[in-house]
């Protein structure tokens, strides 16, 4: 059995890296964009607001 204590660090960390991969794969989006936008490449996604 895991203590009340480990299951709290264990919620703190997820939050956390929900958190992270939020700010991360929003990062990872625009990388994309920008990259299909300098090689030119057609985006696979309609972006116009982008």
């Amino acid at each position: 059995m895991r203590s009340s204590a480990d299951l709290a660090t264990d919620k703190a960390f997820i939050g956390a890296g929900n958190l992270w991969l939020l700010r991360t794969s929003k990062n990872v989006a625009q990388d994309i964009i920008s990259v299909h936008r300098f090689f030119a490449l057609p985006l696979p996604i309609d972006a116009p607001g982008l």
